[in-house]
């Protein structure tokens, strides 16, 4: 489930027109819906960080890693 939704944030960055659909971070079912399409994800970022091993940067919209939507 992981992958699935840092992908779909990583299409964030083409949102320039409006045009595409805006997704709430908290609705993870809606998310996978949208996998391999180009959404806005929109939501509050809770915190942000850096993996010590790699420097992977990241953004939690959520407390629940394991549940929510983490941007990568």
């Amino acid at each position: 489930m992981r992958p699935a939704l840092c992908a779909v944030f990583l299409a964030f960055a083409a949102h320039a027109t409006g045009q595409t659909p805006v997704m709430d971070a908290w609705n993870t079912m809606g998310l996978q819906e949208h996998v391999g399409k180009t959404i806005t994800v929109r939501g509050k970022v809770l915190s942000t960080g850096r993996t010590a091993h790699n420097g992977i940067r990241f953004l939690d919209f959520t407390e629940d890693r394991a549940a929510g939507f983490v941007g990568v």
